[in-house]
């Protein structure tokens, strides 16, 4: 039997393709830029020896933030917590974009209900916001513990869903911690 050596030149031809579009293994090893200042903003350390009562704390401060907890694992070191932005919430930029889409509405001659039926449509898609808490022991005695908060958004984009991101806003994680450090003063100060 003769062999046909042009048989095998498209699939050959194939896999080199795709050899070349795939990534080198150093791209994908590669951290991104800004990982090490985001963890940076993410993470404190407490002086506590108990891990346990650090993760209560932020168990009670994420409630205090309107969070519902869904999991939560003090053996891991883990709570999870969820909530939904409300239509009250919009932001000082999202409120001007509103009052200006009602104005330009007003003015051109429709009425005010068109203008509200646009508010409507801006609110009606919710935002849900994910937060995770992470504690671990640190130290060489273990008399501190490390928490890790990381704060995940999923809305829309263009009417559809978008894929969730983490929030990268540092006053936020700011504010979370400075509760969670009142939190932790008022535990301290009750045992």
């Amino acid at each position: 039997m003769a062999r046909q050596p042009f048989r095998s030149a498209p699939v050959l031809l194939g896999l080199l393709l795709l050899t070349g579009c795939a990534p080198e293994v150093s791209q994908m090893l590669t951290p991104p830029e800004d990982m090490l200042a985001q963890r940076q903003i993410q993470t404190r350390q407490y002086e506590f020896a108990d891990e346990e009562q650090v993760l209560m704390a932020c168990t009670g401060f994420l409630q205090d933030m309107g969070f519902q907890i869904d999991e939560g694992a003090s053996r891991l070191g883990v709570v999870l917590g969820s909530k939904m932005r409300d239509a009250n919430s919009l932001t000082p930029g999202q409120r001007a974009a509103v009052a200006v889409a009602a104005l330009g509405l007003v003015a051109g001659g429709y009425t005010a209900p068109l203008a509200l039926l646009l508010v409507d449509k801006m609110q009606a898609k919710p935002v849900r916001i994910e937060v995770g808490v992470f504690t671990r022991k640190i130290g060489t005695s273990g008399d501190q513990v490390a928490v890790r908060i990381i704060f995940r958004e999923t809305g829309y984009k263009d009417g559809r869903p978008a894929p969730p991101h983490i929030i990268k806003d540092a006053t936020i994680y700011q504010e979370a911690f400075d509760r969670l450090s009142k939190a932790l003063f008022l535990e301290a100060r009750e045992s």
